[in-house]
């Protein structure tokens, strides 16, 4: 009889079990040997169950359970809903940020170059909430009636790819994960209004790290310099500033505002 491949197969031979083995080795190695799931099998249900969008830990094990007699080609076995509970619970989450890590090396090595006419390294930054059942997730309390996590997400612009993921609970101010960041000097990171913190631009400032965003309403600031414009690209003013007001002691650089005016929309 023929062997199918299955996709799911295809999919995790990308990822070298020679390697997933020698970086458990190097700083993720179990005190005792398991039992019944180790790392390997926890990786595979744990990828199932997001590319079927399994909706929980019960719901992985039953829809695994009559595929049991083919996981041996994927070098795992069934898995039950306790022992999976037990690993996701109890096992460090940072070999698969190590595992991540790895994998995104590889990809950007592939990923396909965007041109700009600037040599500098761009980031796009930015966090979505997802929203979670209050009932089934007690523990991602967000709102009165509503649960949810917040992923907050560095997009490398060379490949779109990302570079950097964090999960949070949804209260999770965006400038907090945005802190933690460390991005190369002369690189450039563009986000929204929610991460407008002049402390955190002046460190960004030191280290030679440019950034874009969007000016909050009632900034105070002073004009330094006006200069030309072009209006046939939508551009209505390019200004150099320095903050004024409360905000003067926290940033002591020029910032230039640009102004523009979207020409299909009119928004400015």
């Amino acid at each position: 009889m023929a062997h199918s491949n299955t996709v799911f197969r295809q999919l995790l031979q990308l990822l070298d079990r020679n390697e997933f083995a020698r970086t458990e080795r190097k700083g993720f190695r179990p005190k005792r040997r398991y039992r019944t799931l180790d790392r390997s099998g926890q990786f595979v249900a744990m990828m199932f169950a997001h590319l079927t969008h399994r909706s929980s830990l019960r719901d992985i094990s039953s829809q695994l359970a009559p595929h049991a007699p083919r996981l041996y080609h994927l070098g795992v076995k069934g898995v039950k809903r306790s022992t999976l509970a037990d690993a996701n619970h109890r096992r460090q989450a940072g070999f698969f940020q190590e595992l991540f890590e790895q994998q995104y090396a590889k990809c950007s090595r592939f990923a396909p170059r965007k041109r700009f006419r600037f040599k500098n390294k761009l980031y796009s930054f930015d966090a979505s909430v997802v929203d979670l059942c209050l009932s089934l997730f007690p523990w991602a309390h967000f709102r009165t009636t509503k649960g949810g996590i917040k992923l907050h997400a560095l997009l490398d612009h060379d490949g779109y790819i990302p570079a950097f993921l964090e999960i949070t609970d949804a209260k999770t101010a965006d400038v907090t994960v945005a802190k933690t960041l460390q991005l190369a000097p002369f690189s450039i990171v563009v986000m929204d209004g929610a991460y407008v913190d002049f402390l955190w631009f002046e460190r960004l400032t030191r280290r030679k790290v440019f950034f874009v965003t969007r000016l909050k309403r009632g900034i105070q600031y002073t004009v330094r310099e006006r200069r030309g414009i072009n209006g046939a690209q939508g551009v209505t003013s390019d200004q150099v500033i320095v903050l004024a007001g409360p905000n003067s002691s926290k940033y002591h650089g020029v910032l230039r505002r640009v102004g523009y005016r979207d020409p299909d929309t009119g928004q400015h």
